[in-house]
């Protein structure tokens, strides 16, 4: 009767005179079925769960549909346990179950847990020892499925301003108020990309922090999304220019992501205004070298599509801190570059050549009237 009571408390949750309790927690590993991993898929738009208990060699025991809590970080579907606000179970006379777990996005104030609303089903890949799996402490493997009622991946980013090229540093700016959007950039359609808002981000001048929460879209996600980042313009904008940073997507998953936004140097950017079509957009890069500038590298750029020769719209960031026409020389010890946007002919791929290696290919986007930052790091 002992170890009965204590499984009865180790998925409810309840408490037995004269047992210690532990939990059973759950975590997907499998989540092939979704086209996304598990981190990826926030449930902010789950609104109603479910828990089923199967003994081995019985019939399946269905828990009450609860309705989930809506917390300031929704859970992803790595940890779907994390929708129920309390016991799954108020009893369990079970020792060997396995276990599932479906999560449904009914409109609030309507039944919830109805088949058509259902959203995600996580389960166990076979029964388990219910003492043996509390007694572990780690968590219970799960494989999930999802409907096309899928959530949108909610985001919730975190960071900084920082300056760029690269210092660690916040921009050199005084009584700075930033104008910050994330969002993305398509090449689908349209041959002059323009920058797709997804949300506002939100900047603390007293601390140099930035936030802000919204939702990453099917779109965003998608292939021909070759940028999604920050766009970030100091008001006002004086001689400086609107900076793109694109981020790697694989760094946007999880409940919180630390992120940083960055802002052109003053500097450069009046010389990106004065000397470069700022209307066509601009590519900054900088060739690094034990993450510090790297003088004398021999950057190479192509048009895409058809694979051009795109030199001619290369300059390099000399000494006196003036963009001159790359063609016959190399980076100066900033390591600055910039490629200036040509209609129809802004994603390209760029490398550079520095002591005796080159750099792997990239591919990047021209945005008008912004300036998109980047690093080729050998």
């Amino acid at each position: 009767m002992t170890r009965l009571c204590a499984l009865l408390a180790v998925l409810a949750n309840l408490a037995c005179q004269d047992v210690q309790t532990k939990p059973i927690t759950f975590q997907v590993t499998d989540s092939t079925a979704c086209q996304l991993a598990c981190e990826e898929i926030t449930l902010q738009c789950i609104h109603s769960a479910r828990a089923t208990l199967t003994p081995m060699g019985g019939s399946s025991i269905p828990g009450p549909c609860v309705t989930t809590p809506s917390p300031a970080s929704p859970p992803t579907l790595c940890t779907p346990g994390k929708l129920f606000p309390g016991p799954m179970f108020d009893r369990v006379d079970e020792q060997v179950a396995s276990f599932q777990i479906e999560g449904f996005r009914n409109g609030i104030g309507t039944p919830g847990c109805q088949p058509q609303d259902l959203v995600f089903s996580a389960g166990t890949p076979m029964a388990f020892d219910l003492a043996a799996a509390a007694a572990s402490g780690r968590p219970v493997a799960m494989t999930a499925t999802c409907t096309m009622n899928r959530c949108e991946q909610l985001l919730n980013l975190m960071g900084e301003v920082l300056s760029w090229p690269p210092t660690g540093q916040p921009p050199q700016v005084d009584m700075p108020h930033y104008d910050i959007l994330f969002g993305y950039s398509s090449v689908t359609g349209n041959p002059d990309s323009s920058f797709v808002t997804l949300f506002s981000i939100q900047y603390n001048p007293i601390t140099n922090a930035v936030s802000g929460k919204g939702v990453y879209t099917t779109e965003a996600r998608s292939d021909a999304a070759r940028c999604v980042g920050f766009l970030t313009t100091l008001i006002p904008a004086g001689s400086t220019v609107s900076t793109l940073r694109c981020l790697d997507k694989s760094r946007l998953s999880g409940s919180i992501q630390m992120l940083n936004a960055f802002f052109v140097t003053p500097s450069i950017a009046a010389k990106v205004v004065q000397q470069l079509r700022i209307d066509d957009g601009v590519l900054l890069g900088q060739v690094r070298h034990n993450a510090t500038g790297a003088g004398g590298a021999v950057v190479s750029v192509q048009t895409l599509v058809d694979g051009m020769d795109a030199s001619a719209r290369l300059y390099y960031l000399d000494d006196s801190n003036n963009f001159v026409p790359a063609v016959g020389h190399a980076t100066s010890s900033s390591g600055v570059f910039a490629i200036s946007g040509l209609s129809g002919k802004n994603l390209l791929s760029v490398t550079a050549h520095y002591m005796g290696t080159d750099a792997a290919l990239q591919t990047r986007l021209i945005i008008p009237r912004t300036a998109a930052v980047f690093e080729i790091d050998l």
